[in-house]
């Protein structure tokens, strides 16, 4: 929007680079105790509104007055937000917010309650099955898909708050997840050292990309 491009990093928070003219503005840079905000990931929930991931929690930004609030993990208070160290957020269609965290599971954040409803593993128990949770992306059913790097795939329906049974293909994937990508009938699934993986779900079939000699191989 506007030609500005939306920098995440590591020690010097959120950047917006000016395409045209070349310039660029640090947009949030320290926290409240002095320390550089490891910016993760970046979420534009709506036009002055974005949610920023970072390793020590969310900061809600707000891009035409310059505000930030910064939310964090509070151990006095069950609905707050599970950890610090945030990795993934994302909108969904009814305006819901899910947040993926490296410790914490995943939360859900409605105006509706104005709460993080918290998922996480419980042993022996139907549920999310990791902790660290990477990756999150929309299927085509309007269902979620969320990748995590300790316990493999899910998907939750988001209507009914359960997590569904994997087809029988996916229940086969390395459990350290990295990226996600629903593409049409294909779904793409990337791992950590363990290669490229494509699902098709009218064929049902499932197809790993690994490096090897062949010069075209990934």
């Amino acid at each position: 929007q506007n030609n500005l491009l939306l920098l995440s990093t590591s020690q010097k928070g959120l950047i917006s680079i000016n395409t045209i003219n070349r310039t660029h503005k640090i947009l949030l840079e320290k926290d409240s105790y002095g320390e550089p905000i490891f910016v993760r990931t970046i979420e534009k929930i709506d036009p002055n509104t974005l949610w920023i991931g970072s390793e020590t929690g969310i900061y809600i930004y707000n891009r035409e007055t310059g505000d930030v609030r910064n939310i964090r993990h509070n151990p006095n208070i069950p609905t707050s937000l599970s950890d610090n160290a945030i990795y993934s957020i994302f909108k969904d269609k009814d305006g819901g917010i899910w947040v993926g965290t490296y410790f914490g599971g995943v939360d859900y954040y409605s105006d509706l309650n104005n709460k993080f409803e918290l998922f996480f593993p419980i042993i022996n128990k139907p549920g999310l099955s990791g902790k660290r949770v990477r990756e999150i992306c929309r299927a085509q059913d309007g269902n979620i898909w969320i990748g995590t790097e300790d316990g493999g795939l899910n998907l939750f329906d988001p209507k009914e708050k359960v997590f569904l049974p994997l087809p029988i293909p996916l229940k086969t994937l390395y459990t350290n997840i990295h990226a996600l990508l629903q593409d049409g009938d294909n779904f793409w699934i990337s791992t950590y050292s363990k290669g490229l993986n494509r699902y098709n779900f009218k064929t049902g079939e499932l197809v790993t990309y690994t490096h090897n000699d062949h010069q075209n191989s990934i």
